[in-house]
């Protein structure tokens, strides 16, 4: 529905004051999936829809992307008319959507005029789907006395705050270190746990990284957490590991480059 006289503005809010209507659209859709879009969100430039003086919504972006967008029942049939007023007042130009959440596809997806894979995303759905480890391969929290080995890694770019959140473990065989595993509590909900996983180049391809993964779900079942994963779109070994650890694809993040003036003749 298009309202000619419709007035629409954007009242800065802090993310917190958001937080209970963003995370309840997560739990609506059948996946979470990693932290990307729910960090995105939760972290980004949140105002508050308003339509004809009354609050109608919420809407996020972060760094010029557009994560989040969603009116009340009341305002729905207005969101396409006031998605097109929040363009004119952010310099907005792409929007990550998960492929599963149908309501930012058909919103977002209007103003695309390309669509480009970003991420594939996981979640555990079978429990005894999960690989048996290679033999002698254990996890251990990491510490400050392996920051030498961390940093020598292509992994991150900073080791302060996982360690302190103690949110990284090594792997080892043998008596080596061999890998690195993540282990991160889910922005949405800490009931989910975000894995993830580096391998020395020399290990490559032994089952190192798919066992690092199954041995950080089975961490995450022991305290009756779920598990997701994600992973870049182009890195074809590590939606392979992923997959071997027994982890399932339930979906990709896409990047839409967007025209705000799409319908500016409507």
């Amino acid at each position: 529905m298009h309202r000619a006289d419709v007035d629409v503005r954007f009242e800065s809010v802090d993310p917190a004051d958001v937080r209970g209507e963003i995370v309840a659209h997560h739990r609506r859709q059948p996946y979470l999936g990693d932290f990307f879009m729910g960090h995105h969100q939760l972290t980004g430039d949140a105002v508050r829809v308003v339509i004809d003086g009354a609050r109608a919504g919420v809407a996020a972006s972060h760094q010029g992307s557009l994560t989040y967008f969603r009116l009340d029942d009341a305002h729905r049939r207005l969101s396409r008319q006031a998605l097109q007023s929040y363009f004119a007042d952010r310099d907005v130009t792409r929007a990550y959507v998960a492929s599963w959440d149908q309501h930012h596809v058909d919103l977002f997806g209007g103003f695309a005029t390309t669509i480009q894979p970003q991420g594939y995303q996981f979640e555990l759905l079978d429990e005894y789907a999960l690989r048996e480890p290679i033999d002698g391969l254990s996890l251990r929290l990491a510490t400050r006395d392996d920051l030498a080995y961390l940093t020598a890694q292509d992994f991150l770019d900073d080791y302060d705050e996982p360690l302190d959140k103690s949110q990284l473990r090594i792997a080892e065989r043998r008596g080596m270190r061999v890998g690195i595993g993540m282990y991160v509590a889910h922005p949405i909900s800490d009931r989910v746990i975000d894995i993830g996983m580096y391998a020395n180049p020399s290990v490559r391809r032994e089952g190192v990284g798919s066992s690092i993964l199954a041995l950080l779900a089975h961490e995450a079942l022991d305290t009756g957490r779920r598990v997701a994963a994600g992973c870049w779109w182009r890195n074809w070994d590590s939606r392979s590991a992923v997959e071997r650890a027994g982890l399932d694809c339930v979906g990709t993040i896409f990047e839409l480059h967007l025209d705000a003036n799409r319908f500016a003749s409507t």
